[in-house]
């Protein structure tokens, strides 16, 4: 229920916005520690931080065009694999972003890189995870099924795809941990 807000929030900020870019692009989700994110050590509570990457998910969806396909074939986004690391802690009422990249994709499954930062730009936790892409609707969907035509079109999209599409030899080596561990 304490997420609905910011789910709403992350709405309407896409709709009055309308910023559009390309899945491979660096997304960025802004936010403040809220009371309800806190734990009795008066810090951001350590599963907030991925409740939060998946937020930054949706966000990241919207931007990219991908929300009208996600609804109309129902996709699910599955966290298969995460791999977490906490340096500095989120205070009360603090200012922070999260700052996500897709690294490498592969048929239905994709490698993302997280960083969360607080007001003052400094990195606060570290995050890899591995996200699988499913629907009830559609058999063998792939990542490259997200990609509205007007984003294949741009610039330099199409060679990012094709590159990543090819299922190179050798992935980021946080992809490769990450399957080993599931």
């Amino acid at each position: 229920m304490n997420l609905y807000f910011r789910v709403l929030l992350t709405l309407l900020k896409n709709l009055f916005q309308r910023i559009r870019c390309s899945i491979t692009d660096k997304m960025v989700w802004t936010g403040r520690v809220l009371p309800n994110d806190i734990d009795v050590f008066g810090h951001m509570n350590n599963g907030r931080y991925l409740t939060l990457i998946g937020l930054a998910l949706f966000d990241a969806g919207i931007k990219s065009g991908n929300f009208k396909a996600t609804v109309k074939f129902k996709y699910v986004y599955l966290f298969s694999n995460t791999d977490i690391q906490w340096i500095k802690p989120l205070r009360l009422f603090e200012k922070f972003s999260i700052e996500s990249h897709l690294k490498y994709w592969e048929h239905n499954r994709a490698y993302v890189e997280v960083e969360f930062r607080n007001g003052k730009g400094q990195v606060v936790s570290k995050a890899s995870y591995k996200v699988v892409i499913k629907s009830p609707v559609r058999r063998g969907v792939t990542w490259r099924d997200l990609m509205p035509a007007d984003v294949l079109e741009a610039r330099d999209t199409l060679d990012a795809i094709e590159t990543l599409d090819a299922s190179p030899t050798v992935k980021p080596n946080f992809a490769k941990r990450l399957d080993r561990t599931g």
